[in-house]
């Protein structure tokens, strides 16, 4: 009976230990799988601003249809975020933008944290800005994001008024209000001037700006056309700084009227024709109906930072009216900081040592014994010296004093797997002995 009993003992306590033994190695192995699949949910919310002159948008400093104004986006990350997460900031359709181009968010020392892209919807009406964190918040902690991109207000808006724009950021709806001006001067009237203007959008991988300049021509009256029902003008531009050119074409049309903005109105194409072309020259002619004015658009590409300068000719009846303009480079940019994380150092405990006591020094005997030195006591040290003094001896243990973690953490999983079978066995020994002890009484 009481054989039997021990066996019963010695199985359960054989299972036990084997449990312990599968159990404590899948319970490290899950839990390092578990942190490196975890990411921090992108769960923070970008503050944005509308800026104009880099002075936020007010009453003081309102904002008119189709001038320059940035976008601008702060961005503070949790920590414990992964490369290829992405923050998105719909923009509303009031609000145009070049789609396409990708900025680099850098810190001072020229790491990118993120990257950013304006991506236009397919009808080209609404769009989003798309920030793409990198590696870098992988390994750096308290990492900020700071980004903006040029942007104009359309027409769409109303003078005089604050405008609410609506911005989706990452699914939740934050609104940003827009003071808005007036137009300068009589916009609604058919023009009476040469005017002039120019885009630069940013540039592509290659680092040209595929943009353009545009001859605004004056309305054409009843008078100039005499009767007809349209007139011929020669126009002309030159450029007069450097890194442009121009591509050599050119596109027209003609409109009947202007909006509040000053934005033409009632436009159809008109024929225009490029009549001699070098790449600081280009001149030709164009068609527009009596009682209308034309907009002739010239395709160039700048390279550089800009900004660049031109100066466009139209033989207007039996004036030649000239006017420059300025082209400016619309863009994008940014900026990241962030930390490496500090891994604590821990204190250096002193060097354990072992002090033995001195041994005494002998005294001669009368009789001289055989061995030539006197023989000293026992001491701690593990050799005697056979000189008349020895030396005190002492054992330094000497410890590193910055332990890997990746070492550390490995050597306590095996540590605690050792004594899980060192005690496994010692049950398993023990409840051997026990039988064998009870098999003979």
């Amino acid at each position: 009976m009481r054989s039997r009993t021990a066996s019963h003992l010695l199985a359960v306590l054989a299972l036990g230990a084997l449990a312990l033994v599968m159990i404590v190695p899948a319970t490290f192995i899950s839990s390092a799988s578990a942190a490196e699949d975890t990411c921090t949910t992108t769960t923070e919310t970008p503050d944005v601003s509308l800026l104009k002159n880099d002075q936020p948008v007010s009453a003081e400093n309102t904002a008119v249809a189709w001038e320059m104004l940035k976008l601008q986006f702060d961005l503070t990350l949790n920590n414990g975020h992964c490369a290829g997460q992405t923050y998105e900031i719909g923009t509303p359709a009031e609000l145009r933008f070049d789609s396409g181009t990708t900025w680099n968010l850098n810190t001072e020392s020229g790491e990118t944290a993120a990257t950013m892209t304006y991506r236009a919807d397919e009808d080209g009406t609404n769009g989003r800005l798309v920030i793409t964190l990198t590696d870098y918040v992988e390994s750096h902690q308290d990492v900020s994001l700071s980004g903006w991109v040029d942007t104009r207000l359309t027409s769409a808006i109303t003078p005089s008024s604050t405008e609410t724009l609506t911005f989706n950021i990452n699914g939740e709806v934050t609104t940003v209000e827009v003071p808005v001006g007036v137009c300068e001067g009589n916009c609604t009237e058919m023009p009476s001037y040469l005017a002039k203007f120019g885009s630069a959008p940013a540039p592509d991988a290659d680092g040209v700006s595929a943009g353009s300049v545009t001859i605004q021509t004056p309305t054409v009256t009843p008078e100039m056309a005499a009767g007809a029902d349209s007139v011929t003008l020669n126009w002309s531009d030159e450029l007069t700084s450097p890194d442009q050119t121009f591509t050599c074409s050119a596109t027209a049309h003609s409109y009947t009227g202007r909006n509040e903005w000053g934005d033409p109105t009632g436009g159809t194409a008109a024929q225009v024709n490029v009549t001699s072309c070098t790449d600081k020259t280009i001149s030709g002619t164009v068609v527009i109906p009596a009682g209308q004015f034309a907009r002739i658009t010239l395709p160039m590409n700048f390279r550089g930072a800009g900004p660049w300068t031109d100066t466009a000719s139209l033989v207007f009846g039996s004036n030649t009216l000239e006017r420059e303009t300025e082209v400016i480079l619309r863009n994008g940019g940014g900026s990241a900081s962030g930390n490496v994380p500090v891994v604590p150092t821990p204190s250096e405990s002193p060097a354990p040592s072992a002090t033995p006591s001195e041994s005494p020094t002998p005294t001669e005997s009368a009789t001289p014994s055989e061995s030539p030195s006197a023989t000293p006591s026992e001491s701690e040290s593990p050799a005697a010296t056979a000189s008349a003094t020895p030396s005190t001896s002492r054992v330094v243990v000497t410890t590193s004093s910055t332990p890997s973690p990746h070492r550390s953490l490995a050597r306590t999983g095996a540590n605690s797997l050792v004594l899980v079978l060192g005690a496994g066995s010692l049950l398993i020994a023990g409840a051997v002995a026990l039988q064998r002890a009870r098999a003979r009484e």
